[in-house]
């Protein structure tokens, strides 16, 4: 399955999801490791995304 810029992979063995770059390049570290469901990758993508915009210059936008 594809999710925003990423592939939500299942394991072969033990049943488990993983997050792999849809092209060249890596996953973020925060996003490496193994999720129990598709539905916990998906949300750590997207928080991943919204830690991501929320950060200007190194500091955190207290805007929204």
């Amino acid at each position: 399955m594809e999710y925003e810029d990423y592939k939500i992979e299942i394991d072969g063995t033990m049943g488990y999801y993983s997050v792999k770059p849809k092209g060249k390049g890596s996953v973020p570290t925060q996003l490496r490791g193994l999720y129990t469901t598709r539905q916990f990758a998906i949300n750590a993508i997207d928080l991943q995304k919204s830690m991501k915009k929320g950060k200007t210059d190194g500091k955190t936008d207290t805007s929204t």
